[in-house]
Order: C-alpha cells, then sequence, then structure tokens
C-alpha cells in the first residue's frame, strides 16, 4: 500500500496553518508532518489541539529557516512512499491527492518529483511557483528566449505534463526512496533557492522531474505582491545571496555569463525604488552579492542586512 505524507513548514503564521491544515487533514494523506520553526505566536498551542492520527509536530529549538525546515521534515518522513512539501500559505486543492493517487499507479521509476500546478488564490498560475528548465543545459531552445523575456525565458506553464528541471516545494511530491538516497536540502541556505538546488541536485543524479497538472495547489502569498522586489526588504539578502549559487550550479563553466545576467536584474529591481528603500535595497544586494561569491550560509538578522556599513 502506498503511504503519501504531507510535509509543510511553518514560522509565526498560525492563523494561516489553521487554514493550511484544515484542508490538508481533508485530503487522503496517510502522514502529516508539521515542521515548526521556533514559532513565537502559539503556533505550538495550535498544533498540541489537532486531535488527528496523523498528524505528527516537529518543534524545533531555533528557526532555521524554510530550508532547515524541509530537511528536518524531509528527514523525518522519508519512510513514507511518497512525500508532498508546501509551506504554511498553501494547501492542496480539493481532489488533489486523488489526482496524485491516480498518477501513481502508472508512474515511470525514473521520475522522481511530481510538481503541482500552483494558483494563487484568485485562481491564476503563481509566478513565483512556476517549472523551470534550465537555459543552461537547454541553449538552443532556452538560451534566446530568456535574454530576452527574463524569467519568462525559463520558466513554463504547470498545465500541461512535462519534464522539468526544478520546482519549488509548494506541492512537490518526492519520493521517498529518492529522499532517501539524495542528500537533504541545504539547511545554511535557510530561505529560497534550496528548492532549486535541490531539484537540480536530483537531475543531475539522473532522476526525472515531472509536473501534474491536474494537482493543483494553492499559494496565498504575499512576498511578491508589490511586485518583483521581495518584501519585506530583508528578503532579498536570500534571494540574491542564494541565487548565486543557483548560478553557479546551473550554469556550470558559464558561471560568470550567468551572474553578469542576475545583476543587471537585480540592478534593475532596485532602480525602480525611490529614496530610503532603494538605499536600503543596494545595501542588501551588496552585502548578498559578496556572501554568495564567498558560499557563506547562515541567518542573517533583518536590521543588520539594513546596514550598509556594518561589519560582517
Amino acid at each position: 500500500m502506498t503511504r503519501i505524507a504531507a510535509v509543510i513548514v511553518t514560522y509565526n503564521r498560525a492563523d494561516r496553518l489553521r487554514w493550511t491544515l484544515d484542508r490538508t487533514l481533508a485530503e487522503p494523506f496517510d502522514q502529516v508532518f508539521v515542521v515548526n520553526n521556533a514559532s513565537t505566536d502559539g503556533t505550538a498551542e495550535v498544533l498540541a489541539h489537532i486531535n488527528d492520527p496523523r498528524l505528527t509536530v516537529i518543534n524545533l529549538p531555533e528557526n532555521i529557516g524554510g530550508a532547515g525546515g524541509f530537511a528536518a521534515g524531509i528527514e523525518a518522513a522519508e519512510n513514507a512512499d511518497w512525500l508532498v512539501l508546501f509551506d504554511d500559505d498553501a494547501w492542496p486543492a480539493g481532489g488533489a491527492m486523488t489526482q496524485l493517487w491516480a498518477e501513481l499507479e502508472t508512474i515511470s521509476p525514473d521520475i522522481a518529483v511530481l510538481a503541482a500546478d500552483v494558483r494563487l488564490s484568485d485562481g491564476t498560475a503563481s509566478d513565483m511557483n512556476r517549472p523551470i528548465i534550465n537555459p543552461f543545459w537547454s541553449l538552443k531552445d532556452r538560451a534566446l528566449t530568456t535574454l530576452r523575456h527574463g524569467r519568462g525565458g525559463f520558466t513554463v506553464p504547470a498545465d500541461t505534463a512535462r519534464d522539468i528541471d526544478a520546482a519549488t516545494f509548494v506541492g512537490y511530491a518526492l519520493r521517498g526512496s529518492v529522499a532517501r538516497k539524495i542528500p537533504k536540502p541545504e539547511a545554511g541556505l535557510f530561505l529560497y533557492s534550496d528548492d532549486i538546488l535541490y531539484s537540480l541536485a536530483l537531475r543531475k543524479a539522473g532522476w526525472r522531474i515531472r509536473t501534474l497538472p491536474q494537482m493543483q495547489f494553492i499559494h496565498d502569498c504575499e512576498t511578491l505582491a508589490s511586485g518583483d522586489v521581495y518584501r519585506p526588504l530583508w528578503k532579498n539578502h536570500y534571494t540574491i545571496r542564494n541565487g548565486v549559487e543557483v548560478a553557479r550550479v546551473a550554469a556550470g563553466w558559464m558561471f560568470p555569463a550567468a551572474l553578469a545576467y542576475l545583476v543587471l536584474v537585480w540592478t534593475k529591481r532596485g532602480l525602480r525604488l525611490r529614496g530610503g528603500e532603494q538605499r536600503a535595497y543596494f545595501a542588501i544586494f551588496a552585502r548578498a552579492f559578496w556572501h554568495g561569491l564567498r558560499r557563506k550560509r547562515g541567518r542573517y538578522d533583518p536590521l543588520h542586512l539594513a546596514r550598509p556599513r556594518a561589519k560582517d
């Protein structure tokens, strides 16, 4: 009997977590693991009052971010046949797991991940969760379109079944036997890009990743609600620092070209800001870029990040 486990990482979003768990527990998961990243808003108490034998709560002693949380959750749940990963502000649409069950009856043994079609609350596609095709592995098909269209050149819609190179940890159905063989997501990344780097590692190991459009997830995300600059601004530290590592891994010997492209993208984003917000962004940009080049890891205090003259 195939066992499917949900793995949810949460931090200080007790109200959203209640909503997510209501919808998760309504689906036919065999187990539900919630990794509580040392929340201080009563999340542990909320979880303690949920009476469902499928629920396992992992209360971490400190906040190790989404990357660390998913690493801990995968380790706890890896004996399941399939693990479905998502955040506390995302949940499976009704019937999503029924669609996954149906796909697993005929799935090819070389597929390690099935990626959901992720939608925003209004039903439109979630741009930040679009599946990725590595343009450096598909130079003929993707390089020129990436130069012309940016993110639109290396991401694809999830509404059609296709092989991809990476997906985000929202509706990320991972084969348990693969999770036991491949190193866990790198906890030191703290936030962002852990899922992309994990996906690329799977692909390099010879595994396939495929979209499953009939499995839909809802992502009620506000991080990019006001444009392509992450909010609050300190989050840009992790997208930039870890983005350097994504470029290094994805581009290989073309890393300098990939890095130059990213610097242009990140600079254009900052130039759209004004006043003190622009100054704060570029201070974060400079530090994050330097840390990315040095492959520095770990968590950084948001207030510390906003001080351009502070020492490392």
